[in-house]
Parts: structure tokens; sequence; C-alpha cells
């Protein structure tokens, strides 16, 4: 038989962390989907890395969107980039006209 004064202390714990998710969700990847279950926004964090991807799937499975990234430095400076993907292709973006040279 469970102890009523344990029983009472979890249903407290679990209201109270039902309370927190009103207020925040802690996650690794987070995925809206459309009304057919496609993903079309992607949230997601790594060791080290976090990216926000918006996307649009293309016959064949060739994605089309653009991501954003960015990354603990490996060197000095962070890394901080935008992703074009057309039809499954990275495309480079050029750098912002008033974007500094690398180091």
């Amino acid at each position: 038989m469970t102890d009523p004064s344990s029983l009472a202390d979890r249903v407290a714990q679990l209201e109270a962390r039902l309370d927190a998710l009103a207020r925040i969700v802690v996650t690794r990847r987070v995925v809206v989907v459309d009304g057919e279950g496609v993903e079309r926004v992607v949230l997601s964090a790594a060791p080290g890395t976090g990216s926000v991807l918006v996307r649009l799937d293309r016959p064949e499975g060739r994605t089309t969107g653009v991501e954003l990234v960015a990354c603990e430095p490996s060197d000095e400076q962070p890394i901080v980039g935008l992703v074009e993907l057309r039809e499954g292709e990275v495309v480079e973006l050029p750098p912002p006209s008033d974007a500094a040279p690398p180091p």
C-alpha cells in the first residue's frame, strides 16, 4: 500500500511541474508541422550549436528553406551563419556589405 503522505507529495510535485510548463518548456528540439504533418519549422540545440530551420519539402525530397545557425567558437570567434537551401543544395549567401573581413 502507498503511503498517503508520499502520494500527496508526489502529486504536489507533479502539479508544480505542470504549472512550470505554463511558463517555460525546456527541450533540445521543437518541430512545428503543417496540417499534413510535414515539418516546416525546426528549432534545435546540440552541444555548442543552435539552429532555426524554416523549410518547404519539394518533389523527390529536395528541401528548400533557410537556416540560421550559431556555433561556439572553434578558435576565438563564434560562428554565426545563414544558410539557404534550394532544391536540396546549399547556396552560399554573400556576406553583408558592412561585414568586417575575416581575421
